[in-house]
């Protein structure tokens, strides 16, 4: 389990590098990876915002409609 949390961590770190630099279809398959490692809900207001401005539509309303009352975290939880 500390190995896939770090895990999950290295790719949120650089998901949001990537977000940050407007990379957001690299950005979002990193916040994907990371939420499949942790299961943490915050990880997908992330990727819904990755989704949303690489115009995925669909896989925005996806991650915003499972990710619930997650809000806008854009730090590791």
């Amino acid at each position: 389990m500390v190995a896939a949390d770090a895990e999950a961590r290295s790719h949120f770190a650089v998901g949001k590098a990537l977000l940050d630099s407007g990379r957001f279809q690299e950005a979002a398959t990193e916040f994907d990876a990371a939420y499949r490692l942790s299961g943490r809900p915050q990880l997908l207001y992330n990727l819904y915002i990755a989704n949303r401005d690489a115009g995925n539509v669909a896989k925005a309303i996806e991650a915003r409609r499972h990710g619930g009352n997650a809000g806008p975290e854009v730090v590791y939880p």
